[in-house]
């Protein structure tokens, strides 16, 4: 009901602006800043988690969680990574692991690498209260911890691509609904590993855990409504005279800003990993607009700045393929 009102009031703060004359844009820029800010949601962390003792159960990083596709084939990964909660924005995800894939004979390996989590596609929370069990993950309490559902879409190291899904279900008599499964799913190409491999009582392996994070453990990159969080470490901000750039994140990588209507994109901005070919990270930067504006980009990693600027009455493009 909160959220709805304060809907309801921008809504009645932008018709009067406009009855009383104040330009249209305005009125826009303070809807989209309203809508940008409540989107963001708060910092999670998702685990594969390993059990090192079952009374009392210790957890900590670094599980292991398999599933099986229609031919009895397997897929076993392991990883962890972030997200935020809103479960409707790309910035602030990262994570990945290792992947191994078995023959339907459960022996014979097929193939192995490592993958990353490339976007979030959605974050449902679940209902559960965690007791009696040892967090070495967290803060060192169990109220951090969060049952749910999570889908990432994922890039495996031989250059296929998939989905993962993480399922984490509280154990216990106050814990999550029957109808939530603990393990994971996942995809490679057109492979789906959709049969997840159960927990076994006593049995490390096929275990999932999520968290909130303390303010001290946040991403080093803080999305908000005038900032984009782009290749998982790098701070982009767009400034002008008496313009203000309001974020759209698109991709893990990419990202566009708007000044006047979240309906007229102005800027779109790149950030690539250019490593693999000279060790260096790139910037691009496309303007839609002739509008004088500076973009800057920060290294949150090592604090180096650069900035980028677009002179009034110009329309112009950046590549930068020795940025950082």
């Amino acid at each position: 009901m909160k959220r709805n009102s304060e809907k309801h009031w921008l809504l009645f703060t932008v018709l009067a602006l406009m009855i009383v004359g104040a330009p249209i844009a305005q009125a826009q820029t303070e809807v989209g800043q309203a809508e940008a800010t409540e989107a963001l949601g708060v910092p999670m962390r998702w685990d594969i988690i390993s059990v090192t003792n079952f009374t009392p159960v210790t957890i900590v990083a670094g599980g292991k969680a398999s599933a099986k596709a229609a031919d009895g084939s397997q897929i076993t990964l392991t990883g962890n990574g972030t997200f935020l909660s809103s479960g409707e924005n790309i910035q602030g995800v990262t994570g990945g692991g290792t992947w191994t894939t078995l023959a339907p004979d459960g022996v014979t390996v097929t193939g192995s690498g490592t993958y990353l989590v490339t976007e979030l596609v959605s974050w449902e929370e679940a209902p559960g209260t965690a007791t009696g069990s040892v967090d070495k993950i967290g803060d060192g309490t169990l109220a951090d911890n969060r049952g749910g559902l999570v889908v990432f879409r994922i890039r495996y190291s031989d250059g296929s691509r998939g989905v993962l899904v993480v399922s984490c279900d509280i154990p216990g008599p106050s814990g999550s609904p029957p109808t939530l499964f603990e393990g994971i799913t996942a995809s490679k190409g057109f492979v789906d590993f959709w049969n997840r491999v159960a927990p076994a009582g006593g049995v490390d392996g096929n275990r999932t855990l999520f968290h909130v994070l303390g303010a001290a453990a946040s991403p080093t990159c803080s999305p908000n409504a005038t900032t984009l969080c782009l290749g998982g470490r790098f701070k982009v901000q767009v400034s002008g005279a008496s313009i203000t750039g309001f974020a759209i994140p698109n991709t893990s990588d990419t990202g566009d800003f708007w000044f006047y209507s979240p309906n007229n994109i102005d800027v779109v901005v790149k950030v690539l990993d250019g490593r693999a070919f000279n060790n260096r990270f790139w910037v691009f930067i496309g303007s839609l607009s002739n509008v004088g504006y500076t973009v800057t980009v920060t290294d949150t990693s090592t604090g180096a700045v650069n900035t980028y600027t677009n002179p009034p009455g110009t329309i112009g493009s950046i590549a930068d393929t020795t940025a950082f």
